[in-house]
């Protein structure tokens, strides 16, 4: 479009036998239309373009943070994209799934879920509210309290995982150690999560308070790199 004594004069640029010429098309009004619909689809397209190309930056950048918690780093930066978008550029969309899936879940007294994690998950002990954190930390989807059923017998597990690999881990942090019939419990809770699939020395990990009921993060850290990042 152009100015000619003050008033708009739109041109239309048109090709004829390898050629082009402009033609001026201020009275048709349905061309001018169909040429603005292009131009808004045309920018669009580069809108969109420009937002691929920075969420694949994003992406990059996130990736190669590793344990850094790249949900608040991608707030900080790219706080223009939507919640969904922000989630799909931090967490594997397979792992999100599974986690929000449906799920037995334990029911036993609810009372006593009373410490809340960042995300808004109920947990029973500061020691299991510690290692929900670094979970999330590290990206890792898991399940809080499943429940396992072998026969006429229902287990539930602390965290039940999932790795990048699609590998499922449970975890299982004791308190109460000082205490005969609690360590008994834990070796026949062993025995029942062996019967679904879950051994001490693959799939299964179990973590312990320290005597004085303190949990050594450093323990958590190693368990999580060890044996749940790939």
């Amino acid at each position: 479009m152009t100015r000619a004594h003050g008033k708009p004069v739109i041109m239309h640029i048109i090709g004829q036998n390898n050629s082009r010429k402009r033609s001026i098309i201020t009275q048709d009004r349905k061309l001018q239309v169909k040429l603005a619909q292009r131009c808004v689809l045309i920018e669009e397209l580069r809108s969109l373009d420009l937002r691929h190309s920075i969420l694949e930056q994003a992406n990059r950048s996130l990736t190669e943070l590793g344990s850094f918690n790249r949900k608040r780093f991608a707030i900080e930066n790219f706080g223009w994209l939507s919640n969904e978008e922000i989630d799909a550029c931090c967490f594997p969309k397979s792992g999100g799934a599974w986690e929000r899936g449906p799920y037995e879940k334990l029911n036993y007294r609810p009372e006593e879920l009373r410490h809340t994690t960042s995300r808004g998950l109920r947990v029973r002990s500061k020691s299991e509210l510690l290692i929900a954190e670094a979970l999330y930390r590290y990206d890792l989807p898991f399940r809080y309290e499943q429940v396992y059923r072998t026969g006429n017998i229902s287990i539930s597990a602390d965290f039940t995982i999932r790795r990048a690999d699609g590998k499922v881990f449970i975890w299982e942090h004791e308190g109460l150690i000082n205490k005969r019939s609690y360590i008994e419990w834990q070796r026949k809770k062993a025995e029942l999560y062996a019967s679904v699939g879950f051994y001490l020395w693959d799939n299964l990990i179990v973590t312990y308070d320290t005597g004085d009921g303190s949990i050594d993060l450093r323990i958590v850290e190693s368990e999580i790199r060890s044996k749940l990042m790939i």
